[in-house]
């Protein structure tokens, strides 16, 4: 059973404070789609899963060349996300782009043009809003008439990956857009493209005519050569490319071809003037529910949950009392329950009153018991943060790491939170036992291993190794869990294991171990 990685609230809220963070380019909407949405998060993977964000711009009053200046911003302003996201996420590869940033304009969201043609992004597709902090059903797009012709749809997609090849900037400052080597003065994909947004679709017979492209491209720098710096510059070496003296770099530059890939969004809005009718101001507000009449959930907003260790050092309490309380404590986490459950430790009777009692009026014997209530009270406060600490991560957890239903789970889990304790009481990091486990990503580097006893024999696996999900939920939960829980809580209190506390999904993941004989 999938369990939603904790980290996509961080997730949400690291994107949510990035975009209200930007002062230029301002954005009318931000939305986090794909898998941190869908499912409830629950496919999401911490370790290689991309981060898709559409970003809303209002680029339609604003000049092409404006419009490369603010995506070059942009980029380094994602430079900075990627590295956070790097250190949150704990990856490796530095080479891989995490967030996939498409910015759109709201003509596009209208028409509900997407990068790679899948119209259901910008019309059903649920979404987490990054300024209102909330998910939503869908952005409500693809209402604009009259509809695109299907080249203009096929040139603004172009324009929209273009625009996400120039974001594509990785954490170690690699990528963005590539442009390569051409014999013609411009690129062909570029003249195509051109060629599609100045069309008459009603007159010309191949819209899409490479040489009619280079001359609407020539024609616009003629025409703009003395507007910007940057349309200056172009139409200089655009002259060169064509014939004229001069000495020019043999491929186009970057912000050149970004201004000819805003142009062609220009030249194919102007041709849909009554789409001004339908400007895209946000998804669609959905009626709220009035409240219930009856609260749902209890006045505490919290479910009774405790776990009692006895003064033997062992859980106390019955099988069904520790499952409620594992039942409750998980039901408390889900609803972000700040402190989902309580670890008792169990006292003398009358501790409390002999440690309130003044040492004059005691007895010998009398004094020495309250010496021996003193110590307990010392042992309990050394003990109860990582004692409880043990706890949570198993609660936290269950779903990754026994695969089951409900029920298997929260036995697992009852299992495991006794034999924790257990364990816990050794003060030893890893008791132990006639088998090995291994993490596959964070071993040998994080010394990310532990033995554990197990109900198999050591011959069925000796030689081999076998996944450790292979095992049966209550083995895990009696040996392994245990073990990794104390070895993994000695393991991050040492500063140099730090990088295993921002892993920790990974790490009780039971699908990233593997086990054998010792």
């Amino acid at each position: 059973m999938l369990q939603r990685p904790a980290v996509i609230d961080e997730l949400q809220t690291m994107l949510s404070d990035w975009v209200a963070s930007l002062g230029s380019p301002k954005f009318l909407g931000a939305y986090l789609f794909g898998s941190t949405v869908n499912d409830g998060g629950n496919r999401f993977q911490p370790d290689k899963g991309d981060l898709d964000v559409v970003v809303v711009v209002d680029w339609e009053a604003v000049s092409a060349g404006e419009r490369v200046a603010l995506i070059n911003a942009l980029r380094d302003a994602k430079l900075e996300l990627e590295t956070k996201l790097l250190r949150k996420l704990g990856r490796e590869n530095a080479s891989k782009q995490i967030v996939s940033l498409v910015p759109v304009t709201r003509f596009e969201i209208d028409h509900a043009v997407h990068k790679d043609g899948v119209k259901h992004i910008l019309t059903n597709a649920r979404a987490y809003d990054l300024f209102k902090r909330s998910e939503i059903e869908n952005l409500g797009g693809g209402r604009a008439s009259p509809a695109l012709a299907d080249v203009h749809r096929t040139a603004l997609s172009f324009v929209q990956k273009k625009r996400a090849e120039a974001l594509s900037v990785a954490p170690n400052g690699r990528g963005g857009l590539a442009v390569q080597a051409h014999d013609d003065p411009v690129p062909k994909e570029v003249m195509r493209n051109f060629a599609i947004a100045t069309a008459d679709l009603e007159v010309d017979n191949d819209v899409s005519d490479l040489a009619r492209g280079l001359r609407e491209i020539s024609n616009f720098a003629s025409a703009s050569a003395d507007w910007t710096p940057l349309t200056s510059t172009f139409s200089d070496w655009l002259e060169v490319q064509r014939g004229a003296r001069g000495k020019v770099p043999g491929v186009i530059s970057h912000d050149h071809y970004l201004l000819l890939v805003e142009t062609t969004f220009d030249r194919v809005r102007q041709q849909y003037p009554a789409s001004d009718r339908v400007r895209f101001a946000g998804p669609p507000d959905v009626p709220k529910a009035p409240p219930p009449s009856v609260p749902t959930l209890p006045s505490s907003h919290r479910l009774k949950a405790t776990f009692r260790v006895t003064l033997t050092d062992k859980l106390g309490g019955s099988k069904g009392d520790i499952l409620r309380a594992v039942r409750a404590a998980r039901a408390n986490m889900r609803a972000r329950v700040e402190e989902p459950f309580e670890l008792l430790f169990d006292e003398e009777t009358g501790a409390a009153e002999l440690l309130a009692a003044e040492d004059a009026t005691l007895d010998a014997k009398t004094h020495r018991k309250k010496v021996k209530a003193f110590d307990r009270r010392t042992r309990i406060a050394a003990r109860q943060a990582r004692w409880t600490q043990g706890v949570h991560l198993i609660l936290w957890y269950g779903a990754t790491l026994f695969q089951g239903d409900e029920d298997e789970i929260e036995e697992a889990c009852q299992i495991a939170i006794r034999n924790w304790v257990s364990v816990a009481a050794t003060n030893v990091p890893n008791p132990g036992g006639v088998f090995e486990a291994f993490h596959l990503d964070f071993y040998p580097s994080h010394g990310m291993a532990l033995s554990f006893p197990a109900n198999v024999s050591a011959g069925d696996v000796l030689g081999t190794h076998r996944p450790l999900a292979t095992l049966e939920p209550m083995d895990l939960a009696a040996g392994f869990v245990p073990n990794l829980v104390s070895k993994y809580l000695h393991l991050v209190s040492q500063p140099e294991r730090s990088h295993l506390r921002d892993n920790r999904d990974k790490v009780f993941e039971i699908f990233r171990w593997d086990y054998g004989v010792r």
